[in-house]
Protein backbone atom coordinates (compact mmCIF):
# COMPACT_ATOMS: atom_id res chain seq x y z
CA UNK A 1 0.00 0.00 0.00
CA UNK A 2 1.07 3.71 -1.12
CA UNK A 3 -0.77 6.19 1.32
CA UNK A 4 0.68 8.88 -0.79
CA UNK A 5 -2.12 7.50 -3.19
CA UNK A 6 -4.31 8.53 -1.19
CA UNK A 7 -7.72 11.31 -1.89
CA UNK A 8 -10.56 12.00 -0.20
CA UNK A 9 -14.32 13.73 -1.34
CA UNK A 10 -17.78 14.36 -0.25
CA UNK A 11 -21.15 14.77 -1.63
CA UNK A 12 -24.98 16.55 -0.58
CA UNK A 13 -27.57 14.23 0.26
CA UNK A 14 -31.08 14.16 -0.88
CA UNK A 15 -31.83 13.12 3.11
CA UNK A 16 -30.98 11.15 5.67
CA UNK A 17 -30.68 7.69 4.44
CA UNK A 18 -30.28 8.80 0.79
CA UNK A 19 -26.27 8.56 1.15
CA UNK A 20 -24.42 8.77 -2.43
CA UNK A 21 -22.48 5.99 -3.98
CA UNK A 22 -20.51 8.77 -6.10
CA UNK A 23 -18.32 11.95 -5.02
CA UNK A 24 -19.69 15.35 -6.16
CA UNK A 25 -16.24 16.99 -4.90
CA UNK A 26 -12.69 14.99 -5.08
CA UNK A 27 -9.50 15.88 -5.05
CA UNK A 28 -5.79 15.00 -3.09
CA UNK A 29 -5.58 15.75 0.43
CA UNK A 30 -2.56 17.36 2.53
CA UNK A 31 -2.83 14.62 5.56
CA UNK A 32 -5.59 13.34 7.62
CA UNK A 33 -7.15 9.87 8.50
CA UNK A 34 -10.01 9.91 5.88
CA UNK A 35 -12.77 7.87 6.52
CA UNK A 36 -11.71 6.39 9.78
CA UNK A 37 -13.54 4.58 12.70
CA UNK A 38 -13.49 5.52 16.83
CA UNK A 39 -13.89 2.40 18.43
CA UNK A 40 -14.87 2.39 22.59
CA UNK A 41 -13.80 -1.03 23.45
CA UNK A 42 -13.33 -1.59 27.40
CA UNK A 43 -12.19 -4.06 29.44
CA UNK A 44 -15.00 -5.91 31.72
CA UNK A 45 -14.18 -5.07 35.48
CA UNK A 46 -15.25 -8.33 36.95
CA UNK A 47 -13.16 -10.75 39.68
CA UNK A 48 -12.15 -13.66 38.20
CA UNK A 49 -9.87 -17.04 39.49
CA UNK A 50 -7.30 -16.13 36.65
CA UNK A 51 -4.65 -13.28 36.95
CA UNK A 52 -5.65 -11.24 34.09
CA UNK A 53 -9.18 -9.99 33.25
CA UNK A 54 -11.63 -11.97 32.04
CA UNK A 55 -11.75 -9.88 28.56
CA UNK A 56 -13.30 -6.56 26.89
CA UNK A 57 -16.23 -5.78 25.43
CA UNK A 58 -17.40 -2.86 22.65
CA UNK A 59 -19.65 -0.08 23.75
CA UNK A 60 -20.00 1.93 20.56
CA UNK A 61 -18.18 2.92 17.15
CA UNK A 62 -17.97 6.82 15.92
CA UNK A 63 -17.64 6.80 12.26
CA UNK A 64 -15.88 9.63 11.53
CA UNK A 65 -13.78 11.66 8.48
CA UNK A 66 -10.94 14.24 8.55
CA UNK A 67 -8.58 15.71 5.98
CA UNK A 68 -6.26 18.79 4.86
CA UNK A 69 -7.51 20.11 1.73
CA UNK A 70 -7.43 22.84 -0.55
CA UNK A 71 -10.00 26.10 -0.94
CA UNK A 72 -10.98 24.78 -4.60
CA UNK A 73 -13.64 27.51 -5.87
CA UNK A 74 -16.07 24.72 -6.12
CA UNK A 75 -16.24 22.52 -3.66
CA UNK A 76 -14.94 25.63 -0.70
CA UNK A 77 -19.04 26.61 -1.22
CA UNK A 78 -20.40 22.88 -0.36
CA UNK A 79 -18.18 22.77 2.92
CA UNK A 80 -19.38 25.89 4.00
CA UNK A 81 -23.37 24.70 3.52
CA UNK A 82 -22.15 21.79 4.85
CA UNK A 83 -21.05 24.07 7.91
CA UNK A 84 -23.38 26.79 8.18
CA UNK A 85 -26.57 25.07 6.71
CA UNK A 86 -28.67 28.10 5.04
CA UNK A 87 -27.94 29.01 1.50
CA UNK A 88 -29.39 31.68 -0.94
CA UNK A 89 -27.91 31.11 -4.52
CA UNK A 90 -28.69 34.13 -7.48
CA UNK A 91 -27.63 33.69 -10.67
CA UNK A 92 -25.30 36.38 -12.68
CA UNK A 93 -24.06 39.93 -11.20
CA UNK A 94 -25.00 39.26 -7.46
CA UNK A 95 -26.98 42.24 -5.71
CA UNK A 96 -25.44 45.05 -4.04
CA UNK A 97 -26.33 47.04 -0.80
CA UNK A 98 -26.98 50.77 -1.04
CA UNK A 99 -25.03 52.99 0.92
CA UNK A 100 -24.70 56.43 2.18
CA UNK A 101 -21.62 57.84 3.29
CA UNK A 102 -21.71 61.67 5.30
CA UNK A 103 -19.42 64.66 4.22
CA UNK A 104 -20.40 66.28 7.58
CA UNK A 105 -18.58 69.59 8.56
CA UNK A 106 -15.85 69.21 10.94
CA UNK A 107 -13.43 66.04 11.35
CA UNK A 108 -14.07 62.40 13.00
CA UNK A 109 -18.01 63.20 12.69
CA UNK A 110 -18.45 61.15 10.01
CA UNK A 111 -20.92 57.92 9.71
CA UNK A 112 -21.78 55.39 7.18
CA UNK A 113 -25.16 53.64 6.98
CA UNK A 114 -24.97 50.61 4.95
CA UNK A 115 -28.14 48.39 3.72
CA UNK A 116 -28.83 44.95 6.03
CA UNK A 117 -30.57 43.58 2.56
CA UNK A 118 -28.87 43.96 -0.49
CA UNK A 119 -31.01 44.69 -3.42
CA UNK A 120 -32.48 48.10 -5.49
CA UNK A 121 -35.06 48.42 -2.51
CA UNK A 122 -32.04 49.37 -0.10
CA UNK A 123 -32.03 52.94 -2.22
CA UNK A 124 -35.33 53.88 -0.98
CA UNK A 125 -34.13 53.89 2.64
CA UNK A 126 -33.26 57.76 4.26
CA UNK A 127 -31.45 58.82 6.73
CA UNK A 128 -31.71 62.22 8.57
CA UNK A 129 -29.72 63.78 11.45
CA UNK A 130 -31.95 66.53 13.12
CA UNK A 131 -31.48 69.70 15.06
CA UNK A 132 -34.59 69.90 17.35
CA UNK A 133 -33.22 73.45 18.17
CA UNK A 134 -34.10 73.32 21.82
CA UNK A 135 -31.94 73.12 25.16
CA UNK A 136 -31.39 69.88 27.05
CA UNK A 137 -32.73 67.64 24.36
CA UNK A 138 -32.00 63.87 24.32
CA UNK A 139 -30.94 61.75 21.53
CA UNK A 140 -34.05 59.85 20.00
CA UNK A 141 -33.59 57.82 17.25
CA UNK A 142 -37.20 57.41 15.15
CA UNK A 143 -38.12 55.20 11.99
CA UNK A 144 -41.26 55.37 9.78
CA UNK A 145 -41.42 52.35 7.12
CA UNK A 146 -37.74 53.09 5.37
CA UNK A 147 -37.22 56.56 6.49
CA UNK A 148 -34.82 56.70 9.93
CA UNK A 149 -34.36 60.03 11.52
CA UNK A 150 -32.21 60.87 14.47
CA UNK A 151 -33.05 64.08 16.71
CA UNK A 152 -29.91 64.86 18.31
CA UNK A 153 -28.93 65.53 21.73
CA UNK A 154 -28.20 69.61 22.60
CA UNK A 155 -26.82 70.87 25.41
CA UNK A 156 -27.98 73.99 27.80
CA UNK A 157 -27.08 76.10 25.48
CA UNK A 158 -29.13 74.32 22.55
CA UNK A 159 -25.85 73.16 20.89
CA UNK A 160 -25.40 69.92 19.33
CA UNK A 161 -23.87 67.02 21.60
CA UNK A 162 -24.15 64.54 19.81
CA UNK A 163 -20.82 62.39 18.42
CA UNK A 164 -20.79 59.86 15.53
CA UNK A 165 -20.00 57.30 18.27
CA UNK A 166 -23.30 58.42 19.69
CA UNK A 167 -25.57 58.60 16.75
CA UNK A 168 -24.09 54.89 15.82
CA UNK A 169 -25.05 53.25 18.76
CA UNK A 170 -28.08 54.80 19.40
CA UNK A 171 -29.11 53.34 15.83
CA UNK A 172 -27.71 50.01 16.40
CA UNK A 173 -29.73 50.42 19.81
CA UNK A 174 -32.99 50.89 18.48
CA UNK A 175 -34.19 47.69 16.36
CA UNK A 176 -36.59 48.96 13.92
CA UNK A 177 -33.49 51.12 12.63
CA UNK A 178 -31.02 48.24 13.01
CA UNK A 179 -32.91 45.98 10.78
CA UNK A 180 -32.97 48.66 7.57
CA UNK A 181 -28.77 49.62 8.09
CA UNK A 182 -25.53 48.88 9.80
CA UNK A 183 -24.67 51.86 10.88
CA UNK A 184 -20.71 52.65 11.50
CA UNK A 185 -17.79 55.58 11.77
CA UNK A 186 -16.95 55.99 8.32
CA UNK A 187 -13.49 55.13 7.38
CA UNK A 188 -11.20 57.42 8.39
CA UNK A 189 -12.98 58.81 11.30
CA UNK A 190 -12.77 57.69 15.02
CA UNK A 191 -16.23 59.03 15.86
CA UNK A 192 -14.87 61.31 18.56
CA UNK A 193 -16.23 64.91 16.69
CA UNK A 194 -19.80 66.11 17.39
CA UNK A 195 -22.45 65.47 14.07
CA UNK A 196 -23.96 67.98 11.99
CA UNK A 197 -27.43 68.68 11.08
CA UNK A 198 -28.23 66.40 7.96
CA UNK A 199 -31.23 67.13 5.63
CA UNK A 200 -33.01 63.13 4.78
CA UNK A 201 -30.92 61.63 2.95
CA UNK A 202 -31.57 58.69 0.66
CA UNK A 203 -28.96 55.38 0.50
CA UNK A 204 -27.94 55.07 -3.24
CA UNK A 205 -25.98 52.48 -5.89
CA UNK A 206 -28.51 49.06 -4.45
CA UNK A 207 -28.77 46.97 -7.25
CA UNK A 208 -30.78 43.78 -7.44
CA UNK A 209 -29.15 40.38 -8.68
CA UNK A 210 -28.92 40.17 -12.46
CA UNK A 211 -28.22 38.54 -15.72
CA UNK A 212 -26.37 34.91 -16.13
CA UNK A 213 -22.83 33.60 -15.76
CA UNK A 214 -21.41 33.18 -12.37
CA UNK A 215 -23.72 31.97 -9.17
CA UNK A 216 -23.76 33.99 -5.90
CA UNK A 217 -23.95 32.14 -2.93
CA UNK A 218 -24.79 33.58 0.31
CA UNK A 219 -24.44 31.12 3.34
CA UNK A 220 -25.23 31.50 6.81
CA UNK A 221 -25.91 29.33 10.39
CA UNK A 222 -29.05 27.52 10.40
CA UNK A 223 -30.28 25.42 13.33
CA UNK A 224 -29.70 22.01 11.10
CA UNK A 225 -27.44 20.92 8.97
CA UNK A 226 -27.52 18.72 5.21
CA UNK A 227 -26.60 15.16 5.67
CA UNK A 228 -23.56 14.31 3.34
CA UNK A 229 -21.60 11.44 1.89
CA UNK A 230 -18.22 11.32 2.72
CA UNK A 231 -15.41 9.32 0.37
CA UNK A 232 -12.23 7.99 1.20
CA UNK A 233 -8.98 6.38 -0.51
CA UNK A 234 -6.10 5.01 0.79
CA UNK A 235 -4.75 3.35 -2.25
CA UNK A 236 -6.61 0.26 -3.18
CA UNK A 237 -8.67 1.08 0.31
CA UNK A 238 -11.69 2.93 -0.30
CA UNK A 239 -14.30 3.54 1.69
CA UNK A 240 -17.31 5.75 2.64
CA UNK A 241 -19.37 6.99 5.63
CA UNK A 242 -22.84 8.35 4.75
CA UNK A 243 -25.35 10.27 6.55
CA UNK A 244 -22.12 12.42 8.32
CA UNK A 245 -22.31 16.03 9.12
CA UNK A 246 -19.76 18.10 9.51
CA UNK A 247 -18.86 19.00 12.50
CA UNK A 248 -16.30 21.65 12.15
CA UNK A 249 -14.35 23.21 9.23
CA UNK A 250 -10.99 25.08 10.27
CA UNK A 251 -9.86 27.66 7.17
CA UNK A 252 -5.97 28.46 7.72
CA UNK A 253 -3.36 30.28 5.78
CA UNK A 254 0.23 31.83 6.18
CA UNK A 255 1.53 34.77 4.13
CA UNK A 256 0.81 33.69 0.38
CA UNK A 257 0.65 29.93 0.83
CA UNK A 258 -2.06 27.64 -0.63
CA UNK A 259 -5.27 28.18 1.97
CA UNK A 260 -5.58 24.97 4.03
CA UNK A 261 -8.91 23.64 4.56
CA UNK A 262 -9.53 20.91 7.14
CA UNK A 263 -13.26 19.19 7.57
CA UNK A 264 -13.88 16.88 10.16
CA UNK A 265 -17.22 15.23 9.56
CA UNK A 266 -19.29 12.62 11.78
CA UNK A 267 -21.01 9.73 10.49
CA UNK A 268 -23.69 6.61 11.22
CA UNK A 269 -22.65 4.58 8.59
CA UNK A 270 -19.88 3.02 6.24
CA UNK A 271 -19.10 0.93 3.34
CA UNK A 272 -16.29 -0.70 1.43
CA UNK A 273 -16.03 0.05 -2.23
CA UNK A 274 -13.44 -2.51 -4.39
CA UNK A 275 -14.13 0.10 -7.46
CA UNK A 276 -12.36 3.47 -7.87
CA UNK A 277 -14.65 6.39 -6.74
CA UNK A 278 -15.87 8.34 -10.47
CA UNK A 279 -15.95 11.96 -9.00
CA UNK A 280 -18.75 14.23 -10.55
CA UNK A 281 -15.87 16.90 -10.30
CA UNK A 282 -12.05 15.76 -9.69
CA UNK A 283 -10.48 19.37 -8.75
CA UNK A 284 -7.23 17.31 -8.44
CA UNK A 285 -5.60 19.87 -11.05
CA UNK A 286 -7.84 23.13 -10.83
CA UNK A 287 -6.71 26.00 -9.49
CA UNK A 288 -7.25 26.83 -6.00
CA UNK A 289 -6.98 29.80 -3.81
CA UNK A 290 -3.88 30.96 -1.84
CA UNK A 291 -2.68 33.95 0.49
CA UNK A 292 -1.87 35.77 -2.17
CA UNK A 293 -5.28 36.65 -2.40
CA UNK A 294 -6.36 38.20 -0.20
CA UNK A 295 -7.81 41.36 0.83
CA UNK A 296 -8.91 41.98 4.08
CA UNK A 297 -11.32 44.87 6.35
CA UNK A 298 -10.10 45.25 10.28
CA UNK A 299 -12.15 47.03 12.66
CA UNK A 300 -11.35 46.08 16.24
CA UNK A 301 -13.94 48.16 18.15
CA UNK A 302 -16.27 48.98 15.97
CA UNK A 303 -15.07 52.47 14.82
CA UNK A 304 -13.46 51.16 11.73
CA UNK A 305 -9.63 51.71 13.68
CA UNK A 306 -7.50 49.00 12.65
CA UNK A 307 -4.42 49.87 14.27
CA UNK A 308 -2.66 49.90 11.28
CA UNK A 309 -2.16 46.19 11.02
CA UNK A 310 -1.09 44.09 8.52
CA UNK A 311 -2.67 40.77 8.14
CA UNK A 312 0.36 38.19 8.04
CA UNK A 313 -1.35 34.75 8.41
CA UNK A 314 -4.71 33.93 10.16
CA UNK A 315 -7.69 30.89 10.42
CA UNK A 316 -11.36 30.88 10.86
CA UNK A 317 -12.93 27.56 12.66
CA UNK A 318 -16.66 26.86 12.34
CA UNK A 319 -17.59 24.23 15.55
CA UNK A 320 -20.88 22.46 15.20
CA UNK A 321 -20.29 20.01 17.88
CA UNK A 322 -22.12 17.28 16.60
CA UNK A 323 -22.96 14.85 19.09
CA UNK A 324 -23.96 10.77 18.23
CA UNK A 325 -26.81 9.07 19.91
CA UNK A 326 -26.13 5.47 20.54
CA UNK A 327 -28.95 3.09 21.47
CA UNK A 328 -28.81 -0.34 22.74
CA UNK A 329 -28.69 -3.19 19.97
CA UNK A 330 -26.35 -1.15 18.13
CA UNK A 331 -22.89 0.09 18.03
CA UNK A 332 -22.99 3.11 15.25
CA UNK A 333 -25.33 6.08 16.27
CA UNK A 334 -28.71 6.45 15.63
CA UNK A 335 -28.98 10.37 15.27
CA UNK A 336 -26.30 12.81 15.23
CA UNK A 337 -27.93 16.38 16.93
CA UNK A 338 -25.93 19.73 16.39
CA UNK A 339 -24.78 21.30 19.34
CA UNK A 340 -23.73 24.58 19.89
CA UNK A 341 -22.55 27.08 17.21
CA UNK A 342 -18.75 28.13 17.62
CA UNK A 343 -17.18 30.14 15.27
CA UNK A 344 -13.34 31.82 16.05
CA UNK A 345 -10.79 33.67 14.50
CA UNK A 346 -7.29 34.68 14.75
CA UNK A 347 -5.17 36.57 12.76
CA UNK A 348 -1.47 37.28 12.98
CA UNK A 349 -0.81 40.76 11.98
CA UNK A 350 1.98 43.11 12.16
CA UNK A 351 1.40 46.35 13.75
CA UNK A 352 3.50 49.91 13.78
CA UNK A 353 3.05 50.42 17.73
CA UNK A 354 1.13 48.95 20.92
CA UNK A 355 -1.89 51.14 20.32
CA UNK A 356 -4.63 48.44 19.09
CA UNK A 357 -3.88 46.32 22.66
CA UNK A 358 -4.41 49.62 24.64
CA UNK A 359 -7.66 50.34 23.03
CA UNK A 360 -8.89 46.70 23.71
CA UNK A 361 -7.54 47.26 27.29
CA UNK A 362 -8.99 50.31 28.07
CA UNK A 363 -11.54 51.06 24.93
CA UNK A 364 -9.77 53.93 23.51
CA UNK A 365 -6.07 54.49 22.16
CA UNK A 366 -5.61 57.08 24.81
CA UNK A 367 -7.20 55.11 27.82
CA UNK A 368 -5.49 55.25 31.10
CA UNK A 369 -7.66 52.13 32.64
CA UNK A 370 -8.99 49.05 31.69
CA UNK A 371 -12.57 48.62 30.70
CA UNK A 372 -15.35 47.07 31.95
CA UNK A 373 -16.74 46.74 28.72
CA UNK A 374 -15.65 44.26 25.70
CA UNK A 375 -14.94 45.79 22.62
CA UNK A 376 -16.87 44.54 19.48
CA UNK A 377 -15.67 44.49 16.20
CA UNK A 378 -15.59 42.95 12.69
CA UNK A 379 -13.82 41.98 10.16
CA UNK A 380 -14.11 41.00 6.03
CA UNK A 381 -11.92 38.07 4.54
CA UNK A 382 -12.03 37.90 1.02
CA UNK A 383 -10.02 36.42 -1.66
CA UNK A 384 -10.58 36.26 -4.57
CA UNK A 385 -8.90 35.08 -8.00
CA UNK A 386 -11.31 36.25 -10.98
CA UNK A 387 -13.79 34.69 -11.58
CA UNK A 388 -13.76 33.40 -8.27
CA UNK A 389 -13.97 34.82 -4.68
CA UNK A 390 -14.62 33.29 -1.33
CA UNK A 391 -15.67 36.57 1.50
CA UNK A 392 -15.80 35.37 5.05
CA UNK A 393 -17.64 38.37 7.06
CA UNK A 394 -18.64 39.01 10.97
CA UNK A 395 -20.06 41.94 12.09
CA UNK A 396 -19.88 41.77 16.21
CA UNK A 397 -16.30 39.92 17.05
CA UNK A 398 -15.14 40.15 20.41
CA UNK A 399 -11.34 40.72 20.32
CA UNK A 400 -8.55 40.51 22.51
CA UNK A 401 -4.91 40.12 22.92
CA UNK A 402 -1.81 40.06 24.94
CA UNK A 403 1.52 42.18 24.52
CA UNK A 404 3.92 40.92 22.70
CA UNK A 405 7.29 40.24 24.35
CA UNK A 406 10.34 42.00 24.00
CA UNK A 407 13.13 40.03 21.43
CA UNK A 408 16.82 41.15 21.52
CA UNK A 409 16.65 40.03 17.58
CA UNK A 410 14.33 42.95 17.45
CA UNK A 411 12.24 43.25 14.54
CA UNK A 412 8.89 44.70 14.03
CA UNK A 413 5.72 44.00 16.24
CA UNK A 414 3.14 41.48 15.90
CA UNK A 415 0.07 41.17 17.54
CA UNK A 416 -2.53 37.91 17.53
CA UNK A 417 -5.92 38.48 17.74
CA UNK A 418 -7.96 36.37 18.70
CA UNK A 419 -11.74 36.77 18.30
CA UNK A 420 -15.47 34.73 18.52
CA UNK A 421 -17.97 35.63 16.40
CA UNK A 422 -21.21 36.85 17.54
CA UNK A 423 -24.71 38.33 16.39
CA UNK A 424 -27.31 36.78 13.89
CA UNK A 425 -25.77 35.91 11.95
CA UNK A 426 -22.81 35.42 13.43
CA UNK A 427 -20.85 34.63 9.94
CA UNK A 428 -21.31 34.96 6.59
CA UNK A 429 -20.08 33.52 3.57
CA UNK A 430 -20.42 34.47 -0.02
CA UNK A 431 -18.80 32.24 -2.80
CA UNK A 432 -19.04 33.43 -6.36
CA UNK A 433 -18.50 30.41 -9.01
CA UNK A 434 -19.21 28.40 -11.79
CA UNK A 435 -21.61 26.04 -9.57
CA UNK A 436 -25.12 26.64 -10.36
CA UNK A 437 -26.50 25.45 -7.18
CA UNK A 438 -25.54 23.10 -3.94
Amino acid sequence: MNLKLSAAGFAIQSAKGAAKAQPAWWGPVGGGGLVSFELEQTEDELTSAQVGAIGEYRAAVAIAADYESRMWPASIGALLYAVLGDIQTSEGTPAVKAVLTTALTGVNNDLTFLAKTAGAAGNDITVALVDPSGNDQDLAVTVSDNAISVSLATGSGGLITSTALDVRNAIRAKAEAAALVEASVAPGNDGSGVVTALAAANLAGGADASGTGASTHVITPDASLPWCTVFGAKDTERKAASDCKLDSLKIEWEGNNPVKVTPTWAGMGVAWSDAAYVPVLDESLLDYLKGIHLTAVLDLDGSGYDGGAEIKSGSVEIKRNIAGDTKSGQLEPSSLDEGSFECDVELVVRVPDLLPVRLLLTGAVDGDSVSADVPYGEFSLTFADSPDSVALAATRVAWKTSEPEASPAGGPAELTLQGRCYGNPAITATVINAVASY
